[in-house]
């Protein structure tokens, strides 16, 4: 959902741009009209397909069968593509930019379609999900009674889509979007005082403002996710134990009750003195002792290797670079694409694979920094017994963790995650260290060359977007 939200808003700057707009009318193939109809048209279809894939399924339950499940999950993954699709068809597919105009229409109701599609479908397809994940809760409060664990309420169904939303949505459209905005002011006001000034003073403003908001996050989340503070005790205690074997501090430690429904574990703060790790109530409830500190242990070599802070240095090399890769394909685009459309659309094309190249560089680092942090978990646990090698118990903490997280979340471990990779894999990497000398290990080479080739990239972009010559 995350992947979705951003492309969707890249889709919004893109096509917002007035200058695009010329290159944009050969890709038009079907009337505005009819765009539009598909457009809104998708997030009820998903839902309505959907919902008859969940009460086929939940039949099947009855019978002994559940061969559907899968085919049903995958629907609820694919809704949110779906809805960009559909939206790439209205916005490129379409006139319906052009009769916008680039007034407001084109400022504000562009990027509201882009990002409320998406939305809505994914809004619809857990809303038809809700009866699967209450059967499936259900049916783990019998085991968990015999077991004497707590147990909540069931949510109801706006709650269930409220939870499930509230982690990718507001972790993912307030980081982009608050900075996007406070940009846009600031480049119009520059543009009124000095013409010619307000791209550079966007881009400044854009930058400065998500430098600070990703600082501050510990201090404004808490109240977003409506979180709780561990209370002191033994997982407390132990906790931040762990947290001080690794060199590091902790202001806080967040309980975030999602009603039992999300099993994930997050850290913020780049500023040494607030740091804070969230832990959600049902990972608490689904892990052993043992996994718990794995997971904590994940999330603080996030901290000691500095990820919070490279990762702004690599979401600007990234699509740096992006644009620099386009040049050596052009050649190719020319040879396998009709010249005249090449010609007519050169812009949009450039923009386009620039901001694909840029994701898919994002993506790479990012699953690089999580296969780090997961080696540092087996590392830390593995040090706290006095072993100069990975040892089996860590390895197997780690391994744990991710698999029940992976079972918790109901996600098939083979599945591929843009920033995370697929569970299988992460699983595979940490059991490939076992015996493995803890000072030497090939992830960490790797990731230092992300950072030093980020560091490069990162600069270049930097004085690029300041104007210095």
């Amino acid at each position: 959902m995350q992947l979705v939200l951003i492309i969707a808003i890249g889709l919004s700057v893109l096509v917002s741009e007035t200058a695009q707009q010329p290159s944009m009318d050969s890709m038009h193939c079907i009337s505005a009209g009819f765009a539009i109809c598909v457009a809104f048209a998708m997030p009820v279809v998903t839902t309505l397909t959907l919902s008859i894939l969940v009460q086929g399924t939940l039949r099947g339950f009855d019978r002994g069968r559940s061969k559907h499940f899968w085919r049903a999950a995958r629907l609820r993954e694919l809704a949110p593509w779906l809805g960009l699709v559909a939206v790439a068809f209205l916005l490129l597919g379409s006139p319906f930019v052009r009769m916008l105009g680039p007034g407001v229409g084109g400022r504000w109701l562009i990027p509201l379609i882009s990002l409320g599609i998406p939305l809505l479908s994914a809004i619809g397809a857990l809303a038809a999900w809700y009866p699967m994940e209450r059967r499936m809760l259900c049916a783990t409060t019998i085991r968990r009674l015999d077991e004497g664990a707590a147990l909540q309420p069931i949510l109801t169904r706006c709650g269930f889509v409220v939870a499930r939303l509230r982690m990718t949505v507001l972790l993912t459209l307030a980081p982009i979007g608050i900075p996007m905005c406070i940009g846009a002011m600031a480049g119009e006001i520059a543009e009124r005082v000095r013409p010619s000034s307000g791209d550079a003073c966007m881009d400044i403003a854009t930058l400065t403002s998500a430098v600070l908001l990703f600082a501050l996050a510990p201090l404004l989340v808490g109240r977003a996710l409506g979180l709780r503070v561990l209370k002191p005790g033994h997982l407390e205690a132990r906790l931040r134990g762990l947290a001080s074997d690794a060199g590091t501090a902790l202001r806080r430690i967040y309980i975030w009750p999602t009603g039992g429904i999300v099993a994930n574990a997050l850290v913020l703060g780049v500023i040494p003195g607030t740091r804070a790790v969230i832990l959600t109530d049902r990972l608490l409830e689904s892990l052993r002792d043992d996994e718990i500190d794995a997971v904590v242990a994940h999330e603080l070599g996030h901290i000691k290797r500095n990820h919070l802070l490279w990762f702004i240095l690599v979401i600007i090399a990234s699509f740096t670079l992006g644009g620099l890769l386009v040049e050596p394909c052009w050649s190719l685009l020319v040879e396998t694409m009709p010249r005249a459309w090449i010609a007519s659309s050169e812009d949009l094309i450039h923009l386009g694979i620039a901001f694909a190249f840029g994701l898919w560089i994002f993506g790479f680092a990012s699953r690089r920094f999580e296969q780090q942090a997961d080696a540092f978990a087996v590392r830390l646990l593995s040090t706290r017994q006095g072993n100069a090698a990975a040892t089996t118990e860590a390895i197997a903490a780690v391994s744990g963790a991710l698999s029940r997280v992976c079972d918790a979340s109901g996600a098939e471990p083979s599945r591929h995650s843009w920033r995370h990779g697929s569970i299988q894999s992460r699983i595979h990497a940490v059991r490939c260290l076992q015996g493995v000398s803890l000072d030497a290990l090939r992830i960490d080479r790797i990731v230092a060359g992300v950072k030093i080739v980020s560091l490069i990239f990162a600069t270049l972009g930097i004085v690029d977007a300041i104007g210095v010559p």
